[in-house]
């Protein structure tokens, strides 16, 4: 661990490097609220290049009342942009998994286990930023039960876990895992969910590291980031997992 946080504060090392794979983005274009086009998702994955990741795994939304997507529309998305990426040459493993959202779509899903995941059967969901969906911890038992390992997006910007840190204590003790978002630690989003954050990085809680890159404005502010002190005492603080991918 001591060698990458050397490695990774060094004249010509990059965040990527250090990283490997990058476990949240929004790159399939047209499908949810990330890239509008191929033209901005290929940009956005030649920025991850540069960086030194060596994979980097798309998480399209998956929200019954917002964004009309499916697993076939999302596996149909990745063929199409590997086929831009084989045409220019690029040198990026891209895989898809996707960014469930708690409702009743999903846990029909999760029913029939049928959810696209990452890693060694990842599952990477969200809720409500306001309040604490009432079934949540018996679907990350059911995700549990159905061979899942539960990835709790961005728990660093709910609003009811901001009130209340208890919760990211009971979910730890349940094994859902944590991925924080590399703008989180920055005012990018707020002054309140940086320093949320950061008591996470300080409770050790944090798992992943993901850039949750929807467009080019959020690579480029991760390209400043990554000179930022900050990040060495994320990654000596926390067991993170993503080079494990």
């Amino acid at each position: 661990m001591l060698k990458s946080l050397k490695k990774l504060f060094s004249p010509g090392i990059e965040l990527g490097e250090v990283l490997k794979t990058d476990i949240h983005s929004h790159l399939i274009p047209g499908i949810d609220d990330g890239t509008k086009t191929m033209r901005e998702s290929l940009a956005i994955l030649e920025k991850f290049i540069e960086l030194g990741y060596q994979k980097v795994i798309i998480t399209p939304h998956m929200m019954q009342d917002r964004y009309n997507n499916s697993h076939k529309k999302i596996l149909n998305g990745l063929v199409k942009v590997k086929e831009e990426m084989i045409k220019k040459g690029m040198g990026l493993e891209v895989e898809v998994a996707s960014e469930y959202y708690l409702d009743e779509q999903f846990e029909r899903l999760l029913q029939d286990r049928e959810l696209l995941s990452f890693g060694r059967k990842h599952i990477l969901f969200e809720m409500s930023y306001t309040h604490e969906p009432k079934n949540l911890f018996d679907l990350v038992i059911e995700m549990q039960l159905a061979g899942y390992k539960p990835v709790l997006a961005h728990p660093e910007r709910y609003h009811f876990m901001n009130k209340d840190h208890e919760i990211y204590h009971r979910l730890k003790e349940a094994k859902v895992l944590f991925q924080v978002n590399l703008l989180s630690f920055t005012d990018y989003y707020s002054k309140t969910i940086q320093k949320n954050a950061l008591w996470l990085s300080n409770e050790k809680m944090i798992d992943f590291l993901g850039s949750d890159v929807h467009k080019m404005k959020h690579i480029d502010n991760i390209e400043v980031l990554k000179s930022k002190n900050i990040l060495q005492n994320v990654i000596r603080e926390n067991s993170l997992k993503n080079k494990f991918l």
